[in-house]
């Protein structure tokens, strides 16, 4: 049988990759991989110019994972130390363990705790009248479960019977704390999340233990940037209909990442499941031009009370209280902080700028740290991610991206949490703290109706 000018070619071409090899494989040209393989050398080996085996694999990665889903992306060398020097940055359990919580006076009869070093830990509490107390849970870090025992028990020393729980701007943290907590809340062995992709085992992870606060009514405060574990844990408590839920639609971030590192130091980070609410909802929001990331129904009903929740967009509250815009909110902003690409740039800094970093206080940082300093960074981070920008959607966006910045860079200098959220809470304005005031106020309404 006569071969084809490009059988020819091909065959030509696999004999001198398999020449050594055995020669079953001359015919495993059928297989993507295989296909794959033999464009790369003809690439490399028949092309009218020299390429550079380097660059030119290092753009087709990152070209190739950026059609995958929103997470899913190839990490130069420079990008994955800053990624690992954030994990590393974060507070360390052994330190944590030795700190001991208390509880001290706040405003009026407002309170919070602080650990045994005098700073904010990752909740504040108080109540709201005799039997309704209030709870703003603000990170799921290594301490959170136990300090939200023991709120839980100082509010109801104080007579509480409901809790209003605020998720608001909870970015996630840890997914088992998230678990923990909610178990607290959820009695028998209810499931609390699954996490499930097509080349891992199957998890399902539950309640198991009497918690601290499995009756009474909770009321649960989301927002936009409710993101990752707290989406989780608000969709356990919506889905078991244990609480309901008041306020904006959350983030929608369902799916689990895993960082893959080679051996020049790059890496790349790979969505492996997704995470699934108790009633089987995905709470990823849609990607690819809009497109659901599978076929599930749009609804799909709460397990005691059957009531339709929304599938596969976030957390959608039960009482929505109109979003408050504000003006920085543009799409290169979300995708900044969405890929921590805040984290990675303020990573960086710290990492080539430590020793002009001399601030004595986490007040004296937040006060003379000029913030304008870190915006080369994030001009040349706006660049590698080739992020396509208007000149109106940067300046709406760029005061809001270095503040967000700043606020990584302290929580890394200081080893603080507590740095992060009062540096974010400095661009706080009227207008929002009424809208964050109104959404507390149609919760506490919603308790005191159905009492």
């Amino acid at each position: 049988m006569k071969m084809s000018l490009n059988q020819i070619k091909w065959k030509l071409i696999l004999t001198s990759i398999f020449v050594l090899s055995p020669v079953k494989q001359l015919f495993a040209q059928q297989s993507p991989e295989e296909k794959l393989n033999m464009v790369m050398y003809a690439i490399m080996n028949m092309y009218v110019d020299s390429v550079s085996k380097a660059t030119f694999v290092d753009q087709q990665i990152s070209r190739m994972l950026q059609e995958m889903d929103p997470f899913t992306m190839y990490l130069p060398a420079q990008q994955a130390k800053a990624k690992e020097q954030s994990i590393l940055a974060q507070p360390s359990g052994e330190q944590s363990k030795k700190s001991s919580v208390q509880v001290v006076p706040g405003n009026g009869n407002k309170q919070r705790t602080v650990n045994s070093t005098g700073k904010m830990s990752s909740l504040r509490y108080y109540m709201l009248d005799k039997t309704t107390g209030y709870l703003q849970l603000m990170i799921f870090s290594e301490v959170a479960s136990e300090e939200f025992r023991m709120a839980v028990a100082a509010l109801r020393s104080k007579g509480m019977k409901n809790l209003i729980l605020d998720l608001r701007n909870n970015h996630g943290g840890l997914t088992d704390v998230a678990v923990a907590i909610a178990d607290e809340l959820l009695d028998g062995d209810k499931t609390i999340f699954t996490a499930e992709g097509a080349h891992i085992d199957r998890q399902v992870f539950k309640a198991g233990k009497t918690g601290c606060f499995e009756k009474g009514q909770i009321v649960l405060l989301v927002n936009g940037e409710t993101m990752s574990a707290a989406e989780l844990f608000a969709g356990a408590i919506q889905d078991w209909d244990r609480g309901v839920v008041v306020g904006e639609k959350s983030f929608g971030k369902g799916l689990i990442q895993e960082t893959l590192p080679f051996e020049d130091g790059s890496a790349i980070q790979i969505s492996v499941a997704r995470y699934l609410t108790p009633a089987g909802r995905s709470i990823q929001k849609p990607y690819n031009d809009g497109v659901q990331p599978n076929n599930d129904p749009k609804t799909c009903p709460s397990l005691i009370h059957r009531r339709p929740l929304i599938c596969n967009d976030g957390i959608n509250p039960d009482m929505e209280v109109p979003s408050f815009s504000t003006p920085y909110e543009t799409n290169w902003y979300t995708m900044f902080l969405l890929t921590r690409s805040a984290s990675d740039v303020a990573n960086n800094y710290l990492d080539k700028n430590r020793e002009k970093l001399k601030y004595k206080s986490e007040e004296s940082f937040i006060k003379y740290f000029d913030s304008q300093q870190l915006k080369e960074l994030v001009d040349r981070k706006i660049q590698e991610m080739k992020i396509e920008i208007s000149e109106e959607d940067y300046k709406k966006s760029i005061d809001r991206v270095l503040l967000e910045v700043k606020a990584y860079l302290g929580r890394a200098l200081f080893n603080s949490d507590d740095c992060y959220y009062r540096i974010i809470a400095t661009n706080t304005n009227s207008a929002a703290e009424h809208h964050a005031n109104l959404v507390l106020r149609k919760a506490w309404e919603l308790i005191k109706s159905s009492i």
